[in-house]
């Protein structure tokens, strides 16, 4: 354990200022993609759950409303799960600047070293030519594994976006479907009640009418011909003629 720690601050040393700055690049990289799987693996199963328990009873009974909804639903869950990869991203491209930047300032020490010794000091030269493709070749291989995770949690990213937002589409038209069917039966229901309705206030007038008619049929023949001499002379008079109980 102390020759590996000694190794390791013997190659810090050897890469200068630079390797450190790559080094803290890293450490919140690497800290940003692990919090990234466990919220896709442990928070974000738990959030969605707790979502479709929500709209199991959505909030709204339109179908257009209840989509607009949804995909404001949907567009939450893709910022969730698609957060903090713009960062992670940012610090892959910023690793093998970094290691530019130490190569440039190895490439200028073993300038400096020419300059004042010329090619008399070769440990110096050494020095400067390590503190120029170290800090390189660390901040390529930061980028490069970097790189293959974030392409990895962006592409988890989308899944997980879509299956959510085929479930909960699911959930939204089996809620809808549901409230249709029980809306055509209300309508059918109320068919039924509207014609039975009708079929009795049939019923009731025809026997209103067969019981005047029979009342009619009662009385004697002088009665009704004093009514028809009455209705005579109202039409002849222009009154509008009355309907003789």
């Amino acid at each position: 354990m102390p020759e590996i720690l000694y190794d390791i601050g013997n190659f810090f040393h050897a890469g200068g200022q630079v390797l450190w700055a790559i080094l803290i690049v890293a450490i919140a990289m690497w800290a940003l993609i692990i919090e990234r799987y466990w919220y896709h693996w442990r928070v974000f199963p738990r959030e969605f759950a707790t979502l479709l328990q929500r709209w199991e009873h959505p909030p709204v009974s339109d179908l257009w409303l209840a989509r607009k909804l949804q995909q404001m639903e949907i567009s939450r869950l893709r910022q969730q799960l698609g957060a903090s990869l713009f960062l992670i991203r940012t610090f892959i491209a910023m690793c093998p600047l970094l290691g530019l930047l130490g190569t440039v300032v190895g490439m200028i020490q073993v300038f400096e070293v020419l300059e004042y010794s010329g090619t008399g000091n070769p440990r110096a030269i050494a020095t400067g030519v390590s503190m120029a493709t170290l800090p390189t070749m660390s901040g390529l291989v930061v980028a490069l594994s970097g790189l293959f995770f974030s392409i990895d949690l962006g592409r988890s990213s989308e899944s997980r976006a879509r299956q959510a937002a085929d479930v909960l589409s699911q959930h939204v038209y089996c809620f809808i479907g549901r409230q249709m069917k029980n809306a055509q039966m209300q309508g059918a229901c109320r068919v039924r009640s509207e014609a039975c309705f009708s079929h009795v206030a049939t019923t009731n007038d025809s026997r209103q009418r067969r019981r005047w008619g029979f009342l009619r049929s009662l009385q004697p023949h002088w009665i009704a011909a004093l009514l028809n001499r009455w209705k005579t002379r109202k039409a002849a008079a222009g009154l509008p003629e009355q309907e003789t109980p």
